[in-house]
């Protein structure tokens, strides 16, 4: 029976433990959803995408429609002198035949500016060879890329940045209850004090000194209760929330375990730094490609002609360019993506090993976090256990109030730095997590 109810009494704890968890990954994924911040991340994102695809059909052919018209009036004119040119040898052939078959012909004359004209046109363009449209789809591939880890990064900034201020909303409030038990106990302290007054057995100015204790703390009361509003306003404006919505509260029992091991190659800071790499690698590519011939084709389908005439035609053509000499520009560009490339190397490392020198200091301020909650354990069940005893003392007249109150401020105040080393140590263990990049994100 005792087992069952052990079990029981597991299952139980294993559950709510698993409802708080998911009480706050329930807002972290609210404010994932509502966030103004990863908005504008994912509307980038999917600007980079579009870009994407728009680099995709540059190599597709393209059909346009072209026409011309023109009216024109006077200008140079062209004169052909047909009738000087043919008419005396018309004249010799109808002597010749004794006929009129050849009439004589009028010299001709050409206004130079079409009028009246009209060119109207299908044209059909194709490019072959052109490497710029082969890398910019490559460049724009990691465009999208850095787009997704930009979004990545912003979502566990806020991710870190949710944890946080619900951990200071939590400290707050944990911070005013003792707070409240503080003076739950100087108010019994007081009542004590003042009957022992009447009785005879104390002095008034105990009363005073533990009157001014009850303010005193209910100051320091009032300054956790500023400090939980402001968490709460923080907390919702992260949710995109309105400041005064209701937060649930949760639980968090102990501190949390310090991580044995931890990788950071899935930090999207050091991605981005490799995604950029490629990039610049791809851009020395298309540099070093300069030199590279062009080929492209062209065709027009159409008719020139004159007002409502049909003159139809095809015209084909097929551009090819050839790079020759360009003044060593192509050559100081490419040693200039060289340079690039090796800041961006020794850049990564440096970053990198910053990161592990910061995840490394945060770990050990953990360790350091979790030794100071530890060891206000038994210190608080030590003064828990005094605090007991000087009531019982100061009840007979063994102790003053002085002893009274001194072991009274013994137990608020570890009771509030055990609160304070223990949600400081959940809270290095979110910085930790960021760190790591180990939480998993949408």
């Amino acid at each position: 029976m005792n087992r069952i109810l052990l079990s029981i009494l597991m299952l139980t704890c294993v559950q709510l433990s698993m409802q708080g968890q998911a009480i706050l990954d329930q807002y972290v994924n609210q404010a994932i959803e509502q966030n103004l911040t990863v908005d504008q991340r994912k509307a980038l994102e999917r600007k980079q995408q579009y870009a994407l695809e728009h680099a995709s059909k540059l190599g597709g052919p393209e059909v346009n429609f072209l026409t011309t018209y023109t009216l024109a009036y006077k200008g140079r004119n062209i004169e052909l002198p047909l009738g000087d040119l043919l008419n005396p040898v018309y004249s010799a052939l109808n002597d010749i035949t004794g006929t009129q078959n050849f009439p004589p012909v009028a010299n001709q004359e050409f206004n130079f500016l079409p009028n009246n004209f009209y060119d109207a046109r299908f044209r059909i363009t194709q490019p072959v060879l052109q490497p710029e449209i082969k890398y910019n789809k490559l460049i724009k591939k990691e465009e999208v890329t850095m787009a997704g880890l930009q979004t990545d990064e912003t979502i566990r900034d806020l991710t870190q940045q949710v944890k946080t201020a619900y951990l200071q909303w939590m400290r707050a409030g944990e911070a005013i209850y003792i707070m409240d038990q503080g003076l739950a106990l100087l108010t019994e302290n007081k009542r004590i004090t003042e009957s022992m007054i009447k009785n005879g057995q104390a002095i008034p100015s105990a009363a005073m000194r533990i009157q001014s204790d009850i303010e005193h703390l209910a100051a320091l009361r009032e300054k956790s209760i500023s400090n939980k509003i402001n968490a709460a306003a923080h907390f919702n404006f992260l949710l995109n929330r309105p400041s005064g919505s209701e937060i649930i509260p949760d639980t968090f029992e102990g501190v949390p375990a310090i991580p044995v091991q931890y990788d950071l190659s899935g930090r999207e800071e050091l991605q981005q730094i490799q995604t950029g790499k490629k990039i610049q690698e791809l851009a020395l590519q298309l540099e070093e490609k300069q030199h590279a011939p062009t080929l492209g084709f062209q065709l027009d389908l159409g008719s020139q002609a004159f007002a409502a005439d049909w003159g139809g035609y095809v015209l084909g053509g097929v551009q090819l360019e050839i790079p020759i000499w360009d003044n060593k520009k192509s050559q100081l560009k490419q040693q200039e993506w060289k340079a690039q490339l090796e800041a961006t190397e020794a850049n990564y490392e440096w970053t990198k090993n910053a990161f592990d020198l910061q995840i490394e200091s945060e770990i050990e301020n953990l360790r350091s976090d979790i030794a100071l909650y530890n060891s206000f354990t038994d210190l608080l069940k030590t003064n828990e256990r005094f605090y007991q005893e000087t009531v019982r003392r100061y009840k007979e007249g063994l102790s003053n109030y002085i002893e009274l109150l001194d072991a009274r401020t013994e137990v608020t105040s570890t009771q509030l730095e055990q609160n304070l080393a223990k949600y400081q140590s959940w809270i290095r263990h979110v910085n930790i997590e960021r760190m790591a990049a180990s939480a998993p994100i949408k």
